[in-house]
């Protein structure tokens, strides 16, 4: 309904318009304004794109590699920001990666501060 899509975002039929260029990128989806909202509804094109390795460690790194001085606002602010709320859903696709070892991914750029040493 025209409500529930003004309060609460996009509809699927709207939002999957994205997935209509052939060289779709992270950073293209990053960049949609209702990228999370789609993500935590689990819309099926968006987690399906989502749902890769290298994907997956571009947005961690998103969120953990400081971005230069020089790194305009989307790259700077609006990508870690969208990637940190994107890795923080309870999503299926995320969760499979971190959890349930169905996807093995090497964290091993991954360093823990020392508070977490054994």
């Amino acid at each position: 309904s025209k409500i529930l899509s003004t309060m609460y975002g996009s509809t699927n039929g709207n939002f999957d318009e994205v997935f209509q260029n052939s060289n779709l990128t992270l950073e293209d989806l990053l960049d949609e304004e209702f990228v999370v909202t789609e993500f935590k509804r689990m819309n099926p094109r968006l987690s399906r794109f989502l749902n890769d390795d290298v994907k997956i460690l571009r947005l961690i790194d998103y969120v953990i590699v400081v971005p230069p001085p020089d790194a305009d606002a989307k790259t700077g602010r609006k990508f870690p920001m969208v990637a940190a709320d994107l890795l923080a859903t309870d999503s299926p696709v995320i969760l499979d990666h971190f959890f349930r070892g169905s996807h093995p991914v090497s964290y091993t750029h991954l360093t823990l501060p020392t508070i977490y040493s054994v």
